[in-house]
């Protein structure tokens, strides 16, 4: 099992994680990611960003370790040069 996070002195950023489900052994994935969240909690990292999921099973997943769902809005461009790009395109 593994667990990739990038970080900086405030904030760590889980990338991405995973176990050999062949294993008997499913605890080793959830394992990897605790030790990395209390690795950075003893390294002073305040924030340890999950990255989110869009898939409820991954979802759920983050939230058992206490994760919270935090929504981030965007805007999308859809000026008359970009409209005209598009069709021309098609």
């Amino acid at each position: 099992a593994s667990s990739l996070v990038v970080f900086d002195k405030d904030v760590a950023y889980y990338l991405i994680g995973g176990f050999d489900s062949s294993k008997e052994k499913y605890y080793a994935g959830p394992f990897s990611l605790w030790t990395a969240i209390h690795t950075c909690k003893e390294a002073g990292i305040r924030v340890f960003d999950f990255e989110g999921s869009m898939i409820p099973s991954i979802a759920t997943y983050f939230e058992s370790f206490g994760a919270q769902i935090k929504n981030y809005s965007f805007f999308k461009d859809e000026s008359c040069y970009f409209q005209m790009v598009k069709k021309l395109m098609k």
